[in-house]
């Protein structure tokens, strides 16, 4: 748009032409927003081809096409995206971003770039971050769609969107003096190819977005079958849900609650949902809502007796009446739940006779340490006065005196002997380190 041309004004009118007719095939809400911003542009840059910058004698309707279009633009990204994937906290963040970004846009265009009014350089900011930030939306959230489209959309969107104030900057940089504010010739092969690329990209974007959906559509409708009767046939409890209330439950869900179809359609499932497991339950499902990815999780049903089930739950996005569901097969734990407590209970006996025999083995260590103790204090006093006695340190000692002595003395040592070795076993035991004296 730096240079506005009756070339730029058709590849806008193709693209206008190719989306609007996609429209017709396809409801997809991007293809009519982004239908009617190609027709705005078009218009735009034949007016502008024609008259020159700024288009018609009236500036502001010139304004206003240009920030019509950048609305409808950047509206078709989101679009593209879905709400649902971008949730309410991204969004926001994209939005804030946009408007930092198209200030500094703005600020940078005012100060270098040859724009008529501050007005036409606010709505050619807004048209560029537009652009890049559609580009942007369509690259991140349309990978798992149409790959090789979506990059070539995104690309072209992006730097189209860079290219507007780039090229009014450069325009008014390089400018000779008392040249018209639009000058800007040498720019028109770069604008050219960027028109091409952009054309190309997106719509190549749109034939393969509805191609896809038109091929997603004929296999559903080829191998349609209706659920109902394989889901009833699964031994396991199996609920669909659309916006958490339940629109499905299974024969094995209906025998294990207790509770008839007509009880729960249209309830909420965090109704039959024990309450400390509300939370962790509402957020499994979110994610699963936003396509996040999910692990598997366990919480308790409440039947219609009010007695708590505890169960495995397993969710999947799946397609119910033509509107977005969520499957969710719940396997029954009790007999591992009640196998796990049989388990902790052994586990616990077995902790306790482990502490008994634990008790047990230290009041025998602390009986062998303390009678061996008691048994060494007198048994070394009988040995000294034995030696006493044989060195006749109390009186001469006939040969038979001498002999009885000699063996209370071997018998007793042989006895001291023993009691030391229960003392070291003993240590053993306690972890303490036995001490001998060796020479």
């Amino acid at each position: 748009m730096a240079a506005p041309s009756f070339y730029a004004s058709a590849l806008f009118a193709i693209q206008a032409v190719v989306f609007l007719h996609l429209r017709r095939k396809d409801r997809e809400p991007f293809l009519l927003l982004w239908g009617v911003t190609w027709v705005l542009l078009a218009v735009r840059q034949a007016a502008a081809a024609a008259l020159g910058n700024p288009v018609l004698p009236w500036l502001w309707l010139d304004v206003t096409i240009v920030t019509v279009a950048a609305a409808l633009l950047l509206l078709g990204g989101f679009a593209y995206a879905g709400p649902a994937r971008l949730g309410p906290l991204r969004a926001g963040g994209i939005g804030l971003i946009l408007g930092v970004t198209t200030v500094l846009v703005f600020t940078a265009l005012v100060r270098i770039g040859p724009l008529p009014h501050r007005s036409w350089a606010a709505a050619i900011a807004l048209l560029s971050v537009a652009g890049m930030v559609s580009g942007w939306l369509v690259e991140r959230y349309g990978r798992g769609e149409e790959p090789s489209a979506v990059r070539l959309a995104g690309a072209a969107l992006a730097a189209w969107g860079a290219f507007q104030p780039v090229a009014w900057m450069l325009a008014g940089a390089t400018r000779p003096a008392g040249t018209p504010a639009d000058h800007a010739g040498w720019l028109l092969p770069i604008e050219a190819a960027l028109g091409a690329l952009l054309g190309a990209g997106v719509i190549v974007l749109g034939l393969e977005a509805t191609r896809s959906r038109v091929i997603r559509g004929r296999s559903a409708a080829r191998h349609l079958v209706d659920p109902r009767d394989l889901f009833d046939e699964d031994p396991n409890m199996i609920i669909v849900l659309e916006d958490g209330r339940f629109v499905f439950a299974n024969r094995a869900f209906r025998q294990r609650s207790g509770r008839n179809l007509e009880d729960v359609q249209g309830q909420a499932l965090l109704e039959y949902i024990a309450p400390e497991h509300r939370n962790e339950a509402a957020r499994h499902l979110t994610a699963r809502f936003r396509e996040e990815p999910t692990s598997d999780y366990e919480l308790e049903l409440l039947d219609a007796h009010g007695r708590r089930v505890p169960v495995l739950i397993h969710t999947d996005s799946i397609l119910w009446d033509g509107e977005k569901a969520i499957r969710c097969e719940l396997t029954d734990i009790t007999t591992r739940r009640q196998a796990e407590a049989e388990i902790h209970a052994v586990n616990a006996e077995l902790q306790r006779i482990n502490a008994e025999l634990e008790k047990s083995n230290q009041s025998k260590s602390d009986f062998l340490s303390n009678t061996s103790h008691e048994l060494k204090t007198p048994l070394t006093s009988i040995i000294a006065n034995t030696e006493i006695l044989e060195y006749e340190m109390c009186g001469p000692v006939n040969p038979e005196q001498r002999r009885v002595l000699a063996n209370i003395g071997r018998n007793s040592q042989h006895l001291l002997d023993m009691i030391s070795r229960l003392l070291d076993f003993s240590r053993h035991e306690e972890g303490r380190p036995s001490l001998r004296y060796s020479r």
